[in-house]
């Protein structure tokens, strides 16, 4: 979630605009933090990941902020390269959550494997792993990068807007989870 949160700020530096990454991180992590404080901690391990069986609510918020983070890319500002808004999110991160969903379907499908509580802690260790070549996609952001943009903040209601989008897109995602038996009441309340 941290991640999210320092991903978030990025964007905010790369736009030159505030999308209350600051504010909504404070908060996201405050209410993990009170949820995780409240519950006993159990983790497994599993191939060359953690297992974490306390997660929904984490996985929740972090799920709302990564469509949050990447509606703001896409529709944060229409003077940005249309090369970066495609890039930045794929070489930052998207690499790896791909290749997790890749690898958690097929340990679904093949292994029947738990793809709820495995996936955040598979996605986790290859985001880390993606995060070694962040500096090669530095080396060629100049090249692609508009000039400095002029500092402006979202809307509050376009805050609001992508706020509640990410809301019903992760709401979608968890009832189409729910469908394949990935969240049930123990999962939800363990």
């Amino acid at each position: 979630m941290s991640g999210m949160i320092l991903y978030g700020r990025s964007l905010e530096k790369l736009y030159n605009k505030n999308f209350y990454f600051k504010k909504i991180g404070i908060i996201s992590l405050t209410i993990s933090f009170l949820y995780l404080f409240t519950k006993s901690i159990e983790f497994t391990t599993l191939d060359f990941h953690l297992v974490h069986h306390s997660i929904f609510l984490w996985t929740l918020i972090w799920l709302i902020l990564l469509i949050y983070w990447n509606i703001c890319i896409l529709f944060g500002h229409n003077k940005i390269n249309t090369l970066l808004k495609f890039l930045y999110p794929l070489l930052t991160m998207m690499v790896s959550f791909f290749i997790s969903i890749l690898y958690s379907l097929t340990a679904y499908l093949n292994y029947d494997k738990n793809i709820c509580t495995t996936f955040p802690s598979i996605w986790c260790t290859l985001a880390f792993l993606q995060i070694l070549f962040i500096p090669f996609f530095l080396l060629i952001l100049p090249k692609i990068y508009t000039p400095r943009l002029p500092l402006t903040k979202i809307k509050i209601n376009k805050l609001v807007l992508y706020g509640l989008v990410s809301i019903f897109i992760s709401a979608f995602i968890l009832i189409l989870l729910s469908k394949t038996g990935c969240l049930n009441k123990a999962f939800i309340l363990s």
